[in-house]
């Protein structure tokens, strides 16, 4: 990898321009985002110049921010995953090779200018040649039929607010610091010392030092605190550490979700659930100008993510069970004859020709 880098110095892609790869007349949505939220010298419609804040320095973080959420990333992660097969002899030798590819450029377009954006689907457009180029030469190197691939994603993303309001959807931006304040003003007439709450990361409330001990014994004050937060525009819900720390038995999805990740110690000791089309962020963004988007929310666009087999015994079909990127790994490690000492998931046997486990 260093090697590579080398070789390939970042700013030989100082000064190239992103446009549209296609005809405007291909793109679903309007030329410029609504709700975009672009990187630090970008417009929030195409062409996009890799030029950084300063002339005369070429690699300086406002450069390096365009690239990282430029297509040429993926085409620079793309050449150098190639690089690694060819230097590491990779499906040369007896034995199982796995190599892992990380395209970001995704995740950064997706928060900057939103799912409905023509950045997003340009951004796939190109992805998808990049991949082209990467089977292709995974099928001279290694040889078609003697590799297995799976494509998949870490989470999907909320639509971008303003994006959504538009439509005449409930949606908006749900302000942390906001919250944090009316629920500090909401322990006021219980003489608590403040700040009451020591921090609030994401979606969980972390309190003082022995704050929640004592709330946890004073019914009022904890009651006035969590109807303060269910007043806060955008809040859907508030669970007690109590309520996520016992076996999954809800029938709300949600809650399950939840329950799931919770990891006592580490884990805040109350958790709110922003409503459907709300996007939680740490201040006042997107109450002047556009706040982008983000994800971790308990909904199914945040939750909804692509899992695309192919290669070695892989049958080819579209199935519609349930299943989640927890069932790559012992998926794989069926096809190459590999026992998990432990897993989570399970084998997607339907997705598998009989021919595979003979």
């Amino acid at each position: 990898m260093e090697e590579f880098a080398k070789k390939h110095p970042l700013p030989e892609d100082y000064g190239k321009t992103w446009s549209l790869y296609l005809p405007a007349s291909a793109y679903f949505y309007d030329e410029k985002a609504t709700g975009a939220a672009p990187p630090g010298g970008w417009s929030p419609s195409f062409p996009h110049v890799l030029r950084g804040k300063d002339a005369g320095t070429p690699v300086d973080e406002v450069f390096v921010e365009q690239w990282e959420s430029s297509p040429f990333a993926d085409t620079y992660l793309t050449r150098m995953a190639e690089a690694a097969i060819d230097s590491l002899g990779l499906g040369k030798v007896a034995g199982t090779d796995y190599l892992g590819v990380s395209y970001s450029t995704v995740d950064h377009i997706g928060h900057a200018f939103g799912p409905r954006s023509r950045e997003i689907q340009d951004i796939l457009v190109r992805l998808d040649k990049d991949l082209g180029e990467l089977l292709a030469h995974l099928d001279k190197k290694v040889g078609r039929g003697n590799y297995i691939v799976a494509l998949s994603a870490d989470h999907g993303t909320v639509p971008a607010p303003d994006d959504m309001a538009n439509t005449g959807v409930d949606a908006g931006v749900l302000s942390v610091s906001d919250l944090q304040e009316r629920m500090e003003k909401a322990l006021e007439p219980f003489t608590y010392t403040k700040p009451a709450i020591a921090r609030m990361t994401e979606s969980n409330v972390y309190f003082s030092p022995g704050i929640y001990d004592r709330l946890k014994r004073d019914p009022a004050a904890l009651r006035a605190l969590m109807d303060a937060a269910l007043t806060q525009p955008g809040v859907a819900a508030v669970y007690r550490a109590e309520d996520l720390s016992g076996a999954v038995s809800s029938s709300s999805q949600i809650r399950t979700a939840l329950t799931l990740s919770y990891f006592p110690g580490r884990s805040g000791d109350l958790f709110f659930v922003p409503k459907p089309y709300w996007l939680v962020t740490g201040s006042l963004a997107g109450k002047k100008g556009g706040s982008g988007t983000g994800h971790g929310t308990p909904y199914n666009y945040d939750q909804h993510v692509p899992l695309l087999l192919l290669g070695y015994g892989i049958q080819p079909g579209e199935y519609f069970r349930a299943v989640t990127p927890a069932d790559i790994a012992p998926t794989f490690a069926a096809l190459c004859g590999i026992t998990l000492a432990t897993r989570d998931g399970r084998v997607l046997a339907e997705a598998l020709h009989t021919r595979a486990s003979k």
